[in-house]
């Protein structure tokens, strides 16, 4: 019998716990970077490379849940849609002669995501780590390239097919600073660990999302349950002292 008063107090004394449900809309726009690396070099002795990734700017927007215990503890979850852009140039010139070449690779990913978070809440701030799988909606990617010699010079543009991992996963640190009840704003950082290159035909290369974004929350909906007195009768009715 004490077993099982000692279960039951368990699970009632969740209900004493102060939960606050918020769902809401966000916006947020920022700047994303596909990087790419490789074990290979692409200088020699004859030609001079210089490759460089740039940041582009984004777009996210989606919706939230979180959960807050006793106005200090905080779950959550979202659906978002979330854009990854990149943009590596390469420069490519021979030393023995005035021959360049320039590449300019863009790439546009976009995603469906399901973030899932745990952090701290206080009065006006809150901070929150977590996981973030995303799978891929769409992939284009347009190829540039500029060839110039002492007098000529030439320039191509094409779109390519990169073949792209539709999943990919990486870690996510969010802050939240509320303006008042309503509407909060929000710095989120992403870093994908997965290789988004199919690993049999790209071996000895590697690919990867990162991404920081800014933006504001909207709480749509604001519940706030306290079950302190039901369980403290619950208790009682099952001989509690």
């Amino acid at each position: 019998m004490k077993r099982i008063k000692v279960i039951l107090f368990i699970i009632i004394s969740f209900n004493t716990i102060k939960a606050q449900h918020i769902i809401g809309l966000k916006l947020q726009g920022g700047a994303s970077q596909i990087r790419q690396c490789s074990v290979y070099s692409f200088s020699s002795n004859s030609t001079v490379c210089k490759i460089r990734y740039n940041f582009s700017f984004i777009g996210n927007g989606g919706i939230y849940y979180n959960l807050l215990f006793n106005n200090n503890l905080l779950f959550g979850t979202e659906i978002v849609f979330m854009q990854m852009k990149g943009w590596e140039h390469a420069d490519f010139s021979n030393v023995y002669s005035h021959d360049k070449l320039t590449i300019d690779n863009f790439g546009h990913l976009s995603y469906i995501g399901i973030p899932i978070y745990f952090g701290r809440r206080s009065n006006k701030f809150s901070f929150n780590i977590g996981i973030l799988p995303l799978y891929l909606l769409s992939n284009n990617w347009n190829t540039k390239l500029k060839s110039s010699n002492d007098s000529i010079t030439n320039s191509v543009e094409t779109d390519v097919e990169i073949d792209i991992d539709r999943f990919d996963i990486g870690s996510r640190i969010g802050m939240v600073y509320n303006l008042c009840k309503w509407i909060s704003i929000e710095g989120n950082y992403y870093f994908g660990i997965n290789n988004l290159l199919d690993k049999d035909e790209a071996q000895d290369y590697y690919m990867y999302n990162q991404q920081f974004s800014l933006g504001l929350r909207l709480n749509i909906i604001t519940k706030t349950k306290t079950g302190a007195n039901t369980a403290y009768k619950q208790w009682r009715a099952f001989g509690g002292a």
